[in-house]
C-alpha cells in the first residue's frame, strides 16, 4: 500500500542476519544534539557496554562530535505540527483529542505553505550534509534514550503541553535525527538498570539495512538478551 515502494532487497534480510559483517568502522557519540539535554548515567553505562562488545568483536569504534546541528529541531517541529494540522479529523471528534495533540495541531496551523516547504528543504539538505560527512563510517552508535524508562504519567502530569514536549525531548533526543536523515537504525536492549532494559542505537548508511542487521545479529549473538525479562509490577 505504500505510494513509494522500494524494490525488494537483492538478498533477504534473514540471510543478512546470518552473515558476519566483517570488521567495521563505527562512530559513536553520547551528547544529544539539543542544547541543555544530557544523557543519564544508565544511558552512558549502556553505551559504554555496547562499545566494549563491539570492540571485543574486532570493530573499530571512534569517538566523534554529534554531527547533527540543534537547528534541526525547530524545523522538524514545523513539519511535525503541520502534519497534525492537516490530519482529517472530523469536527465532532476534536473534543476527544488529548491536550498534547491539540497543542501540536494548533501550532501547525500557524505555519504557511512556504514555511513548511522551507523546513522540509532544510531537513533534507542538512541531513544530506551529515550523511555525506559520515561516509567514512559503516555505522553509528548512540544511546537509544537519554533517560531510563519513565512512568507514562510523567509525560502528561504537568498539564502543560509545552512542558510535556520538553520532557519528551529530555527523554528521547537521539532517535528523531535518524528519521530525519532517512538512515536505518535499530535499538538493542543490551543493558539492564534497576531491572529495566536500557538500549543503545546502531544506525547504518541510507539503504543499507542488510549490513546493519548483520551487525545487530552479531552483537546479539555475542551478548544475548532473549532471556532478560523485566520484573512483574
Amino acid at each position: 500500500g505504500d505510494l513509494r515502494p522500494l524494490p525488494e532487497p537483492a538478498e533477504p534480510f534473514a540471510a543478512w542476519a546470518a552473515r558476519r559483517p566483517g570488521r567495521l568502522r563505527i562512530a559513536r557519540w553520547v551528547d544529544p544534539y539539543l542544547p541543555g539535554v544530557t544523557a543519564s548515567a544508565s544511558s552512558v553505562q549502556a553505551w559504554e557496554h555496547a562499545t566494549d562488545v563491539l570492540r571485543s568483536l574486532g570493530h573499530e569504534v571512534v569517538d566523534v562530535e554529534n554531527p547533527f546541528p540543534p537547528a534541526l529541531e525547530l524545523q522538524f517541529n514545523v513539519v511535525w505540527s503541520s502534519g497534525m494540522a492537516a490530519a482529517p479529523i472530523p469536527d465532532a471528534a476534536l473534543d476527544l483529542l488529548r491536550p498534547t495533540t491539540r497543542y501540536w495541531r494548533e501550532r501547525g496551523r500557524t505555519y504557511s505553505a512556504a514555511e513548511l516547504a522551507r523546513a522540509i528543504q532544510f531537513l533534507e539538505a542538512t541531513t544530506r550534509d551529515v550523511v555525506t560527512s559520515m561516509a567514512g563510517f559503516d555505522a553509528w552508535l548512540t544511546p537509544t534514550l537519554a533517560l531510563p524508562p519513565q512512568p507514562v504519567a510523567w509525560f502528561t502530569e504537568s498539564g502543560d503541553p509545552a512542558e510535556d514536549h520538553r520532557r519528551e525531548l529530555d527523554f528521547t533526543p537521539y532517535t528523531a535525527v535518524y528519521n530525519m536523515a532517512g538512515v536505518p537504525a535499530a535499538s538493542l536492549p543490551l543493558s539492564v538498570v534497576d531491572g529495566l532494559p536500557v538500549g543503545v542505537m546502531l544506525a547504518g548508511r541510507p539503504g543499507e539495512d542488510g549490513p546493519l542487521l548483520s551487525l545487530c545479529a552479531q552483537v546479539e549473538q555475542a551478548d544475548p538478551w532473549h532471556d532478560r525479562l523485566p520484573p512483574r509490577r
